[in-house]
């Protein structure tokens, strides 16, 4: 509760949330913990508590130092602003680079069928294969035509992704190495062939 003050301290939002535990989730709620309360909270919380069940009231742990929070919580998952060791997380919003890549894929609208037609078949012909396996086929190449069916799905999810999705803040920390989006992006504006490329 880090820098909440009595100028955003919204108690209509406070009791909605508090209506939910006490009614929706009593049984299965855990423990709720509120880290670095300020000064209004400890006042409100006399009032707040009296919307509580008992048994909800329990379960609610004030946590002023990473001690406290030590005993219930690992500090190694949690972020720094949270008493923790990983770094506190911070948003990469869209680059210029990458609004112009989703502009380029979304007017692509020939491309984008194009790969969702492969995509589909690619779909079918695992089905089919996978159905035959389910069903006893006795025939032995069936788990070898089964391996190849699901790399050319995943070969044609892969194609049909740019056009479906965009890339996140994963891809731009690299979290998420999957160079599908540029390598596509760089065949639609150089009408380069499709290189032969595994992303997994």
């Amino acid at each position: 509760m880090g820098g909440c003050e009595a100028k955003n301290f919204d108690l209509h939002q406070i009791k909605f949330v508090i209506t939910l535990i006490d009614n929706y989730y009593p049984d299965s709620l855990g423990l709720i913990f509120i880290l670095n309360c300020p000064w209004i909270f400890d006042k409100s919380w006399m009032l707040i508590k009296s919307w509580l069940s008992p048994s909800v009231q329990k379960k609610v742990r004030f946590i002023h130092s990473a001690d406290e929070l030590a005993e219930f919580i690992d500090l190694s998952v949690l972020p720094k602003r949270l008493y923790g060791t990983q770094p506190d997380f911070k948003f990469i919003p869209p680059t210029t680079e990458d609004e112009v890549m989703f502009n380029a894929f979304r007017a692509d609208t020939k491309g984008k069928a194009i790969a969702e037609a492969a995509h589909w078949d690619a779909v079918q012909n695992y089905f089919n294969v996978t159905l035959q396996w389910a069903n006893g086929n006795e025939d032995g190449n069936i788990l070898s035509e089964r391996k190849e069916t699901r790399k050319q799905l995943r070969h044609a999810f892969e194609q049909r992704s740019p056009y479906i999705s965009t890339r996140t803040h994963y891809h731009r920390v690299e979290v998420l190495k999957e160079p599908i989006f540029q390598v596509a992006y760089d065949r639609l504006v150089h009408n380069k062939e499709e290189p032969s490329i595994t992303f997994f």
